[in-house]
Parts: structure tokens; sequence; C-alpha cells
């Protein structure tokens, strides 16, 4: 089979070590930065292209991994390609793909799929990947077979497949699940940047156990180090799937919820939270306090409010997709974010009384994520009137959230990646 692949980014670069170990196909590939095109120079089963239509004038399967903000190269490609032959994607929205297949004009078979834990050069072992049929995928009650070799060579590879039925379903989930889990690890670490708080530093008094460690550990993962392509992840997510923009507004609505009942009264902010738990259901909340405690460590004497991870368990509280795809992807960062925000939710009465105590920053917070929610809205409006003004918002979304960071915490941000993969290791 000839697959194309369109962009070389990590993700990109992943699918083409995997079709050349795996599968034996002939891989036709196009970056437009020459220096990733450079470093396939001396694979011989690989054609680098030299644009995105001579990739679709190629492939068999074509797969798009470009930024989300350059999704035009698959229509690009798309336009190219001879019937019957198959476009995917791996972006994390999947109404922007849509967009650029619909806009080849072609009858394609469509079928989009999504890495959930984004591949890091190690490969796809155990890897959760979502599939969605979204057009033209069978006929005659037969999928179409380069799909299934496609499938077959990532099964090969040890990734899990799981389905989705539409494009809507898919961005539904992941505006709550990265949406929002995003902007409050985002909005977490830009706050901490602001009042010049580091909970791992030595003689830091502030924050003080394993929890404040992990939370900000995970909270600087979000940013990643300098150079990193974080913000082209992030950025486009709430620009581009509607219902990320829904679900950072509902967490901020939450969050705002929580601290007002908290300001009335400890009942009224601790009945909030335990309706949270029993719509959770008290026997997996329990669980993830035991598997913290099992790993970590109890916490005894909580001296924060942890208020973005409670606000975070209301939010998946009262959603149609509670914990689904977290519950099915084994330890990644998403994982570790459940467990985390569940063992806070055992904590509610303790950290209720250290919001009214003054004990926390949550006015700071507050203000970071209502910050954060502006921004996505202009920047998703702008994008829906004309998609390349998106690269000057990630240009101030980068500005506003990422450099302070980074600015304030070089030392703790360094190997990063690998510090919180050690982290996310010991949960058992």
């Amino acid at each position: 089979m000839d697959i194309g692949i369109l962009g070389l980014g990590p993700v990109g670069k992943s699918f083409v070590y995997a079709g050349t170990k795996y599968g034996g196909h002939r891989l036709h590939i196009y970056d437009s930065d020459p220096v990733k095109m450079a470093a396939f120079a001396e694979f011989g089963n690989i054609h680098r292209c030299g644009d995105e239509g001579e990739v679709g004038a190629n492939a068999d399967f074509l797969l798009c991994c470009t930024d989300m903000l350059n999704a035009d190269a698959l229509t690009k490609a798309a336009k190219a390609m001879k019937d019957g032959r198959v476009v995917s994607d791996d972006f994390s929205a999947k109404t922007p793909a849509y967009k650029a297949y619909t806009a080849a004009g072609r009858q394609l078979p469509y079928w989009s799929i999504h890495t959930m834990f984004t591949p890091s050069g190690k490969g796809f072992n155990n890897q959760l990947v979502v599939e969605i049929p979204v057009r033209y995928c069978s006929e005659g009650g037969k999928e179409n077979p380069y799909i299934g070799e496609f499938r077959g060579m990532m099964e090969r590879a040890g990734a899990r497949f799981k389905r989705i039925w539409s494009v809507r379903d898919h961005d539904k989930r992941m505006g709550r699940i990265q949406g929002a889990t995003s902007a409050e690890n985002i909005c977490t670490a830009a706050t901490l940047a602001r009042l010049g708080i580091s909970p791992i530093r030595s003689g830091g008094t502030v924050y003080s156990n394993a929890l404040d460690e992990a939370k900000f550990l995970m909270a600087l993962r979000a940013i990643g180090e300098k150079g990193s392509s974080n913000p082209r992840v992030y950025g486009p997510i709430a620009m581009m799937n509607p219902y990320s923009r829904e679900n950072i507004a509902a967490y901020l609505g939450v969050l705002q919820e929580l601290i007002a009942a908290a300001g009335r009264s400890e009942s009224e902010a601790n009945a909030m939270l335990m309706e949270a738990m029993e719509s959770l259901g008290w026997e997996r909340v329990k669980e993830a306090g035991e598997l913290w405690d099992s790993s970590f460590g109890p916490i005894s004497n909580p001296t924060n409010s942890y208020s973005s991870h409670l606000a975070e368990a209301v939010l998946w509280s009262r959603s149609e997709y509670p914990l689904e795809i977290f519950a099915e992807t084994p330890s990644p960062p998403y994982r570790m974010r459940e467990v985390m925000a569940l063992k806070t939710l055992l904590m509610h009465k303790e950290c209720v009384r250290n919001m009214r105590n003054g004990g926390a920053n949550d006015s700071d917070f507050l203000e970071t994520v209502r910050q954060y929610r502006d921004w996505a809205d202009m920047a998703a409006e702008a994008v829906g009137a004309d998609v390349g003004r998106g690269w000057e918002h990630l240009t101030e979304f980068e500005r506003t959230f990422f450099e302070p960071v980074r600015e304030a915490f070089p030392e703790e941000l360094a190997g990063i990646l690998e510090r919180t993969n050690t982290l996310i290791g010991k949960l058992n």
C-alpha cells in the first residue's frame, strides 16, 4: 500500500516509522520545513514529495498530521487523489479536518483517527486510537481494504482502537477532555508564574505535599519546554473545536459557582461537591483516592483549596461523557489528572475550609481562566472569518500564557516531559 503523510512533527514522524517497521509500505511524505524532510533522506522506501498534491496523487491512504491551522494541506492533497483512495487525519479536533475534506469536493472515503496519548518517538504500543468512519468507508457491507490494512499496521505496532461514530461526537468529548482540562492546566501554570510560587523549589512553604507537586508538574507539562509545539496544539484546540470554547466557559462558570458558594457557607459548597461525587459514583471516587494513597502516600492536612481540581471534577460530573475515555487510556496524563481531581474531591471539606480561610489564590486563578476564555472566544471568531488570522492569535496565546511561565520556571521546565512521565509511571 502507498501511504501519504503530510506533516513531519512528532505525530507524523511516528506514523512514518510505523509504516516502515510494521507494514513494509511505500511512504510518500511532505512537510514545508526542509529540515524535517531531510531527516528521511536515507530511507530507501520513502519518497520525499515536492508538495501536498504529489503526496495525494501517489497515496492509497492519505494521513494529514499538520497543525490544524494548516488543514488546507489535506484539501490540496485530496484533490489530487485517485477515486476510492482513503483520506484520514490525526487532528485533536475533527471539525476543521472535516471542513478541509469537504473543501476538496471529492467523494473519497474519509476515515479519521485520533491518537489519545500523543506519540513521543516510542511507538504506539498500548496506545488508544479513536477511529471515526466519517464518509464512504464501506461499500456493500465491506470496509474499504485500505482502511483495514492501515488499522492492521497500527495494531501490529500495539495500538488499540475505539470507534466513535461522528465528528460531532468526537469533538464534544474532546471539548471536555482536552478543551477544559488544557485550560485548567495552562491557567494553573500561568497563575503560579504571575504569583511567583514554585511548589518544588527548596524552601517553599506555601505548597508542601505530593499533590501540590504533581499539580504543578502536570500544569508545566501542558506548557512544555521552550521551543515545544504545545502552543500550536492547545491554541487550535481552543480556537477550532467549537465544543472546547463551550466547555472552557462551563469550567469558568463552575469555578465561579464554587468560589461563590464557599464564600457564603461551608455547607453550601460541600453540598455542591457531594452531589458531584454521587454523580461520578462513590466507588470510583474512592478507588481513585486509594490509588493516589498507594502510589504517593496519603495527604493528612491539605493546606490549599485545590479549587481548580474541584471545579474540574464538578464539570465532569455534569457531562454526558463522564470520564469514559480517561478510563480507557493506560496511565497517560489524562489518567493522572483524573486521579488527582478525584482525590481532591475526597478532601473537599478541608479544601472548602481553606477557601474560606484564605489559604488559596482562587481569585487570581479565576481571573486567569476568565482571560483564557475571552482569548478563546475572540480567536475563534477571527478564525471563523479567516483561518489565516489564527496565527496572530496563536502568537498572542503563547505570549500571554506560555512565555511568562517559561520565564518564571526555567529550571522546573527542564526535562518536564520526562519528569512527568516518571510521575505518571508511579500510579500503581
